[in-house]
């Protein structure tokens, strides 16, 4: 089902280069942005897990789901390769 979702000029002019400069559609730079946007905040927040224990229950559960789903462990190990934000991209790409 299709959706619309209010944003602001300079955020639809960045999805728009985007889009064009990956030959995609609007809906997977939002769908990969919100990927990339959750995994910034998983890791912010695993970095602040004192409990060692904790964590390590944590890194096994994710290597479960890698294993359990490729395609989202494709596109975590994107993610985690990624070397610059998609705000820098935009910009250095632009021109």
């Amino acid at each position: 089902m299709a959706s619309t979702v209010t944003v602001r000029d300079s955020v639809r002019h960045k999805i728009k280069r985007l889009v064009a400069l990956l030959d995609t559609t609007q809906g997977d730079i939002v769908e990969q942005a919100i990927k990339l946007f959750e995994s910034k905040i998983l890791a912010t927040k695993k970095e602040n897990i004192k409990n060692r224990k904790v964590k390590r229950i944590l890194e096994e559960a994710e290597k479960i789901v890698e294993q359990d789903d490729p395609e989202w462990a494709e596109t975590t190990k994107i993610i985690k390769s990624a070397q610059i934000d998609i705000d820098e991209f935009v910009s250095t790409s632009s021109g």
